[in-house]
């Protein structure tokens, strides 16, 4: 059970009670024993009351969005009906509207890992909970939260804050329950306009990244896209480690990623998402800050990225989109996730990439001999090797690093040789141990 969090169901015969006992009692008299029908009778008429209210309110609203009013007026209306301050978020839960008056109930503390994981349990469950405010927790007022779905997709969250009183918290609770389906209306409807924008946008952004064409042809076609004329720009290939094709994440993904910030544009892919990110000499590099939007959105996901160098719209955009793509794919085969694979830091692997995997496994085989497959001590003689390559063939960085003795690296390094019939003293067999060692990592 999340802290401060509980359903609503369960809870109204206590409230009804704690209300009873209070207004039954007459003065200077003790609270008098409760009585179950008095009880029943008050509980009874106090939902009555509330659902009374609530029904007007969802009359209103579904009137309203049967007018095409958008979710801000619509927003602005539940408010004033329930007197509460209302947060309106995406299905990301990033804030959309902020309606009526009072204090924001979440202290402006969205981003928060707590309240993130009570959001994935709304989500998940798809029931609405009242939020207490207790100390060192984000909330920060009494309030409910809500999911707005349709079907197995959430689209949406409502957020509000609840007034002071058993009889206010139930109306604000069911009015904000009743009224996510006229949200679920209004957020598909803003949806189907946005993804036809989105499909026009991507149209034109694949046109401009298919070839060469004029440059007046080319200015109105990133215009379109919405992309920044004269501007740089760096392709980033973004998508699931292991390559596989998941609708929901990918389309998720070009939602964040392609809202960034001006000039932003990410256009959906079989396997990624590829995002085309404007170069700002004033600001953070586009992968900082597209690896810091997916640290923060998509915590938990293995997602890998690859960035390709910056490139000129005049120039065309389409080699930036394979050295993406191809740093991805690098990226993926190192098992890379969260981290930038830079198309010019990929060094010899811009090379094995393009060698069948078949022949990588023979020529790492052919190399190394017996230390392939590694296992048990064939595997410690390859960490042996992989260290003393990386400090330019020096036994003591190597031994200080794996943290044993110096003639500890030495007999390893004798029966590499035994074994491998390599020289390590010459730079020719350095190599081909290198780009074995690479083969090796870079091989599913």
């Amino acid at each position: 059970m999340v802290p401060g969090a509980y359903h609503p169901a369960g809870h109204e015969a206590g409230d009804a009670v704690r209300k009873n006992w209070a207004d039954e009692r007459w003065p200077g008299e003790l609270p008098p024993s409760p009585r179950p029908e008095g009880l029943l009778r008050r509980a009874l008429e106090r939902q009555n009351r509330a659902l009374r209210g609530t029904i007007a309110v969802v009359d209103r609203l579904t009137e309203m969005a049967l007018e095409g009013r958008g979710i801000e007026s619509i927003s602005e209306e539940l408010a004033r009906a329930i007197g509460a301050r209302l947060l309106v978020f995406d299905e990301l839960f990033r804030p959309l509207v902020a309606a009526g008056e009072g204090e924001d109930p979440l202290g402006g503390a969205e981003g928060d890992a707590r309240l993130r994981a009570v959001v994935d349990s709304v989500r998940h469950q798809r029931l609405p909970l009242r939020l207490h405010a207790l100390p060192e927790w984000p909330v920060v007022e009494h309030c409910a939260i809500a999911p707005v779905s349709s079907g197995e997709r959430v689209l949406g969250f409502l957020v509000a804050a609840c007034p002071r009183g058993a009889a206010g918290e139930d109306l604000a609770l069911m009015t904000l329950q009743h009224a996510t389906p006229i949200y679920a209306l209004a957020f598909l409807r803003e949806a189907r306009d946005l993804e036809l924008r989105r499909r026009y946008r991507s149209e034109f952004l694949e046109s401009l990244l298919a070839g060469p064409a004029d440059p007046s042809r080319a200015a109105e076609l990133a215009r379109l896209a919405g992309l920044v004329p004269g501007a740089s720009y760096v392709a980033l290939a973004v998508g699931p480690l292991d390559g596989g094709r998941d609708e929901p994440l990918l389309g998720r993904l070009a939602l964040e990623l392609g809202a960034l910030g001006s000039g932003f544009a990410a256009v959906e892919r079989a396997d990624h998402v590829l995002v085309l990110a404007p170069v700002d000499d004033a600001g953070d590099p586009p992968a900082r800050r597209v690896a810091g939007a997916l640290g923060r959105a998509f915590r938990g996901l293995e997602l890998s990225l690859g960035a390709s160098r910056p490139a000129r719209l005049a120039e065309g955009l389409g080699g930036a989109d394979a050295e993406a793509q191809r740093a991805l794919f690098v990226a993926r085969r190192l098992r890379l996730v969260g981290e930038v694979a830079a198309h010019d830091s990929l060094g010899v692997h811009r090379l094995l990439v393009h060698v069948p995997d078949e022949e990588l496994g023979r020529f790492a085989a052919d190399v190394l001999g017996p230390l392939v497959p590694p296992a048990g001590e064939h595997e410690v003689l390859l960490d042996t090797l992989r260290s003393y390559l990386a400090h330019n063939g020096s036994r003591r960085a190597s031994a200080d690093e794996l943290l044993v003795h110096l003639n500890t690296v030495g007999y390893r390094l004798g029966r590499i040789e035994a074994l491998t019939g390599l020289s390590l003293a010459t730079a020719g067999d350095r190599v081909l141990a290198q780009l074995a060692l690479e083969a090796l990592r870079i091989l599913p």
